[in-house]
């Protein structure tokens, strides 16, 4: 899978794109990891994956750190 960047149109907003969504979930593990792999903000990243109503597709921000301390 390549890369490709965000959309930007000059002066207004970053467009991500359904399949660009996808890509970042399946290299990511979390919602905030994705928004990183995107170089977006994660208010950025879920606007856009609930806009295409994939956002429930990974785990939320904070519960990959609550199974850790549940291990302990």
């Amino acid at each position: 899978m390549s890369f490709q960047k965000p959309i930007t149109i000059p002066g207004r907003r970053k467009v991500l794109t359904k399949n660009m969504i996808l890509d970042a979930q399946a290299n990511s593990k979390s919602a905030s990891e994705c928004a990183r792999w995107l170089n977006v903000s994660f208010n950025t990243y879920k606007k856009w994956a609930q806009y295409y109503q994939v956002y429930d597709n990974v785990k939320p921000i904070g519960e990959r750190y609550k199974e850790r301390i549940c291990d302990l």
